[in-house]
C-alpha cells in the first residue's frame, strides 16, 4: 500500500529513450548492421572501439524482439519501445496498418503489482497503437500487460475438470504477489495442460465456471514471469531493506541473499534471470550498487555474467519534479565480454533536469568532451571489491595489482572522537604557545580533525586536551579515544572474589607510559575496565 508514494518515480523521457535505444536499438543494429534505425535514435551511444568478441550476434526477425518492463508503471517505457519497434517493422517492409497489432501481440510485455498502473499502461499502449491504425480497436487483441495478483484468498474450486496437483504449486507461489510482484519465479508447470483443463471447465455446465477468468489471469502472469525475453527495460522500485515489510524481507533473505539490501537490486537480479543469452537490459537504479561494500557480491554477479555496454551518471536533480535522487542508468549485454570497452558519461557537473539531456547529446556528438570515458569489465576487477569506477587511469588500476595494499601494513579504524568539541578542542591560536613536546606534562596537543580539501598537507588547526595522557577525555563517558597504549602493572590486591574461590583475586592496576610516568587512576568508578580476575 505504501509503494506508490514511496517508489513510483517518473522516469524522465530522455532516460527512457537512452535505455530503450541502447538495449532494444543496440540489439537490432548488431543483428542488422545495415539498418538505418540509428537515424531514429538520438541517444544511441555508438562505440568507436573495436569490441568484436566471440561469435556473431543471432540474426533476429522483428517478431522475435520480445520486450518486457516487469515494473511497468503507467507504461512510459513500453510506449517508447512501441515507437522503435514500429520503425523496425517498417524498414523490414511490413504494411504500416498491420504493424500495431503485430507489436501488441508479439513484442510488448508488462507487469506491475499496482492494478491502476497496469490499466494505465495498457491504455497508453493501446492509444499509441490506435494513433498508427485507427481501426485497431475493432480487432480482438489481448495485451500482454497485466497486474500480478495474489492468490492468498483464492482456493482451487472442487471442479472435476481441474487437477489440484497441477494448479496448487502456482497458487502457492503467488499467494503474496501483492508484495512480491515480478520478483516471483514460478515453479515449473504445463501451460497447455492447464489451458486444456480451463477450456473443459468453461465448456461444462459446472457451477465453478465463474472461477475460469481468475485462473486464466493466474496462468497468464505465471507464463509472463516464466518466459525468456530478448530485451528487459525497467525503472524498478527503490526501497531499502529497513523499509520492507516482513513478507518481502523473509522472501529476500531466502531467494536474493546477494541483493536483499534494496528492492531495486532484487529486481536487477531477477531481470538478469529472464533475459535470453545475448539479450540486452536497460535499467535506471540508485547508484549505490556501484561502490558500496554491501553490494559487493551483487556487483560481482553483474560483472561475472554481463557486460556493461554503457552507463550514465546524472546529476542529483535530474528529475523534472525536483526529486533529489542519486541514480545511474545503465545498459547491459547478457553475455560476458571482459575486454569490451563500455561507454561511461558523467553528468554530475551539470545542474538541473533541463541541462542533462543537452549535455548527453553533446557528449554523443563530441566524445572528447571531457566527461565521456571508456572502461572494460575486467578493469573493475583490478580493484578490491570491484567498484564501478570508470574514471581511473590504467596506471592507477594496475597499482592495485602490482603493489601491496595498505591493509598489509596495518588496519585502519575510526579516529579519536571527543563527543564534546567545545570542551576538549581549541584552535591553535586560542591557547598559550608551548614548545613542541610529547611529554604528558602539557595540556594541548596537535589534533587533525579533517576539513577542507588540501593537497598533501594541511588542516592543522586544532589542539586537543591530552593532559595526563588524555585522562579527562578518556574519563568522559561519550568519548571515543584511539591508539592508547599503556603498560599495566599490578599493585594493590583487593582480596578474594568469593570465600569459595580463594585462588582468584581482584587486582587494581596502575598504568604508566613508555617513559615510565605513572597514569593517575584515582576514579575507580570510571576505570572498571582496569579490574581483572587473576589466579
Amino acid at each position: 500500500a505504501d509503494i506508490p508514494a514511496a517508489t513510483q518515480l517518473f522516469t524522465p523521457h530522455w532516460i527512457v529513450q537512452y535505455m530503450v535505444e541502447n538495449s532494444l536499438g543496440r540489439l537490432w543494429l548488431e543483428s542488422h548492421p545495415e539498418s538505418r534505425l540509428r537515424e531514429c535514435m538520438p541517444y544511441y551511444l555508438e562505440n568507436p572501439n573495436d569490441n568484436g568478441e566471440g561469435e556473431k550476434p543471432q540474426v533476429l526477425t522483428p517478431q522475435e524482439l520480445t520486450v518486457i518492463d516487469p515494473a511497468c508503471g503507467s507504461g512510459h517505457i513500453l510506449v517508447y519501445a512501441f515507437d522503435l519497434l514500429f520503425e523496425i517493422y517498417k524498414e523490414q517492409g511490413y504494411l504500416e496498418r498491420d504493424i500495431p497489432a503485430l507489436i501488441l501481440t508479439h513484442n510488448l510485455y508488462g507487469l506491475d503489482i499496482d492494478e491502476r498502473a497496469a490499466q494505465l499502461a495498457s491504455f497508453a499502449v493501446f492509444m499509441k497503437a490506435r494513433a498508427k491504425n485507427s481501426r485497431i480497436l475493432r480487432k480482438s487483441l489481448a495485451l500482454n500487460i497485466t497486474v500480478v495478483r495474489p492468490t492468498h484468498s483464492q482456493t482451487l474450486p472442487l471442479a472435476t475438470e481441474l487437477i489440484a496437483e497441477d494448479w496448487q504449486p502456482l497458487i502457492e507461489a503467488f499467494k503474496d504477489a501483492d508484495n512480491l510482484g515480478s520478483l516471483i519465479t514460478p515453479p515449473a508447470f504445463d501451460s497447455e495442460k492447464l489451458k486444456w483443463q480451463l477450456n473443459n471447465l468453461e465448456a461444462s455446465d459446472s457451477l465453478f465456471r465463474e472461477y475460469v477468468p481468475a485462473l486464466r489471469r493466474l496462468l497468464l502472469q505465471a507464463e509472463l514471469l516464466s518466459k525468456q525475453y530478448w530485451v528487459v527495460v525497467a525503472n524498478p522500485p527503490y526501497m531499502g531493506n529497513k523499509n520492507l515489510n516482513q513478507v518481502l524481507k523473509d522472501f529476500a533473505s531466502k531467494n536474493y541473499p546477494d541483493s536483499k539490501s534494496d528492492a531495486f537490486s532484487m529486481f536487477v537480479e531477477r531481470i538478469m534471470s529472464i533475459v535470453v543469452k545475448g539479450g540486452t537490459i536497460g535499467l535506471m537504479t540508485p547508484l549505490t550498487w556501484m561502490f558500496l561494500s554491501s553490494y559487493e557480491n551483487f556487483r560481482k554477479n553483474i560483472l561475472n555474467k554481463n557486460t556493461i555496454t554503457s552507463l550514465i551518471q546524472p546529476e542529483y536533480n535530474a528529475f523534472w519534479n525536483s526529486a533529489h535522487v542519486a541514480l545511474c542508468t545503465v545498459t547491459l549485454l547478457n553475455k560476458l565480454l571482459p575486454k569490451y570497452k563500455g561507454t561511461f558519461i558523467d553528468l554530475n557537473n551539470f545542474y538541473g533536469a533541463d541541462l542533462q539531456p543537452i549535455k548527453l547529446l553533446e557528449a554523443i556528438k563530441n566524445p572528447s568532451c571531457g566527461y565521456l570515458y571508456y572502461a572494460k569489465g575486467e578493469d573493475f576487477a583490478k580493484i578490491p571489491g570491484n567498484p564501478i569506477i570508470y574514471k581511473l587511469s590504467n596506471q592507477f588500476r594496475n597499482a592495485f595489482q602490482n603493489n601491496k595494499p595498505l591493509s598489509y601494513v596495518g588496519s585502519f579504524k575510526r579516529g579519536t572522537s571527543t563527543s564534546n568539541n567545545e570542551r576538549f578542542l581549541r584552535y591553535w591560536y586560542e591557547v598559550e604557545f608551548l614548545p613542541n613536546t610529547d611529554t604528558p606534562s602539557h595540556k594541548w596537543f596537535p589534533y587533525n580533525k579533517g576539513g577542507d580539501k588540501r593537497r598533501w598537507y594541511g588542516n592543522l588547526e586544532y589542539l586537543i586536551n591530552w593532559e595526563n595522557n588524555g585522562y579527562e577525555l578518556i574519563k568522559y563517558k561519550n568519548s571515543y579515544p584511539r591508539n592508547i597504549q599503556y603498560n599495566f602493572l599490578p599493585s594493590i590486591s583487593y582480596g578474594s572474589l568469593t570465600s569459595s574461590e580463594p585462588s582468584f583475586r581482584f587486582y587494581k592496576y596502575h598504568a604508566h607510559d613508555q617513559a615510565g610516568n605513572f597514569f593517575p587512576l584515582n576514579d575507580i568508578a570510571t576505570l572498571e575496565c582496569l579490574f581483572i580476575i587473576m589466579p
